[in-house]
C-alpha cells in the first residue's frame, strides 16, 4: 500500500519501551510518508 501523506503524527499514551512508535514508524515510512512524528501523553516505566 502507497500513501499519499507526506507528514504524520503517531499518538500514544504511553510510551515504555518505545517498540510500538517505531514499528509503526517503520510501516509509515515504507508506505511512502516522508516525515513521522511522535507525540506521547505519558512515559511508564
Amino acid at each position: 500500500m502507497q500513501l499519499l501523506l507526506k507528514k504524520v503524527v503517531l499518538v500514544d499514551d504511553v510510551f515504555t519501551s518505545g517498540a510500538t512508535m517505531l514499528d509503526a514508524a517503520r510501516a509509515l515510512k515504507s508506505a511512502g510518508v516522508e516525515k513521522v512524528y511522535g507525540l506521547v501523553l505519558a512515559i511508564g516505566a
